[in-house]
Parts: structure tokens; C-alpha cells; sequence
């Protein structure tokens, strides 16, 4: 990320951004980050999203298995753990909608 990039952030995108640790081997929790910053998961989850789409900050998240939590991409090892299931989840959706909108 450029300096521009983080003048325009908030202070809580900057408080999110700054304990989210580079690289996929030690993830930061979900609960850890609310901790850290006292905000509320949904705060929390809404803050990382915007760091994401407005920011471009590059984020990725392990949701499953031991080491679950978020992560600063450093690598395409990183970028395809993080790839990985949000493609699965839009696959998911889509069968939802396609279910939803057909006529049966």
C-alpha cells in the first residue's frame, strides 16, 4: 500500500491494518483483532472488508482448520489460501440463486 493510501484511512481501518500480521504462517483471530481494537465482530468484519474494496489492502483469511484468522498477503501461496474459499463461496451462492430463481 502507498502513504497516500493509509492517510485516507480511519484511525480504525488503521488500528485493524497495523495487527494484521504479513504472510499466512501465524493468522491474527477474528476475536484477537476485536480485542486489540474494542470494536465488535461485525465491526471488525465490516472494517476488514473496507480495507479490501476501498483500500486494496490485500487481506486473506484461513477459515478453516488450526490456524484460522487474517493475514497480509505476501506471496501467491498466500493469495490461493485466501482465493481458495471465498471462490467456494460464491460457487455456493450462485446454486442458491440459480434455485431461487428457477420456476419449480
Amino acid at each position: 500500500m502507498k502513504g497516500s493510501d493509509l492517510m485516507e484511512m480511519s484511525e480504525k481501518e488503521k488500528a485493524v491494518l497495523t495487527i494484521i500480521p504479513t504472510g499466512s504462517e501465524k493468522p491474527i483471530k477474528g476475536a484477537m483483532i476485536c480485542e486489540k481494537t474494542g470494536l465488535s465482530k461485525r465491526v471488525m468484519q465490516e472494517t476488514i472488508a473496507n480495507l479490501i474494496t476501498k483500500h486494496h489492502a490485500k487481506i486473506g483469511a484461513i477459515r478453516k482448520g488450526k490456524e484460522t484468522g487474517y493475514y497480509i498477503v505476501q506471496n501467491k501461496a498466500d493469495l490461493e489460501m485466501a482465493l481458495r474459499p471465498l471462490r467456494a463461496q460464491v460457487r455456493r451462492m450462485e446454486e442458491r440463486i440459480n434455485i431461487l430463481e428457477s420456476e419449480k
